[in-house]
């Protein structure tokens, strides 16, 4: 089972990961890891996935703080 659904979904993630890299200063290895760890627990209870970008990063900056 693939995390993202489709392109379109795939790409609203990639875009918060670039953000964050460029925000936080740190490899995009290390925000990959992070982000689709925090993706996949968030994804599990989500009803609206459109906001789940915003949401994940939100919590990947919580937590590399």
């Amino acid at each position: 089972m693939s995390l993202y659904e489709d392109e379109e979904e795939r790409q609203r993630h990639s875009s918060a990961m670039r953000n964050l890299v460029k925000d936080e200063g740190m490899s995009e290895e290390d925000i990959t890891r992070v982000y689709e760890k925090v993706l996949m627990e968030y994804k599990k209870d989500a009803t609206i996935d459109i906001f789940l970008p915003i949401i994940v990063s939100k919590k990947v900056k919580d937590l590399l703080r």
